[in-house]
């Protein structure tokens, strides 16, 4: 077989491995009537569970509730440099 392409082992995807939240878990949340966010937001809060759940539940949560921050490029002109600020704060 060549060096490149086709089946390796170990390689690809592994069964229920990449979804860390179990199908009871879906189900029970489900079942409630909580939506998935409300339910990674309960698992994340709970005291009781294993850290590293809580933190893939808040890892799985943040992109719902806090915005990505993206480079801008300023294009306006600058008023104030940072020499001029100290110089203000230094006669203040």
């Amino acid at each position: 077989m060549s060096a490149h392409g086709g089946k390796r082992t170990g390689s690809g995807r592994k069964p229920n491995g990449a979804n860390k939240m179990s199908h009871e878990a879906r189900q029970a949340a489900l079942d409630a009537g909580v939506s998935p966010l409300e339910f990674m937001l309960q698992v994340m809060r709970n005291v009781a569970e294993e850290a590293p759940r809580r933190l893939d539940a808040a890892k799985a949560a943040a992109p719902y509730l806090h915005a990505r921050l993206s480079a801008v490029e300023h294009s306006g002109e600058m008023v104030h440099h940072h020499e001029s600020w100290l110089d203000e704060l230094e006669g203040s």
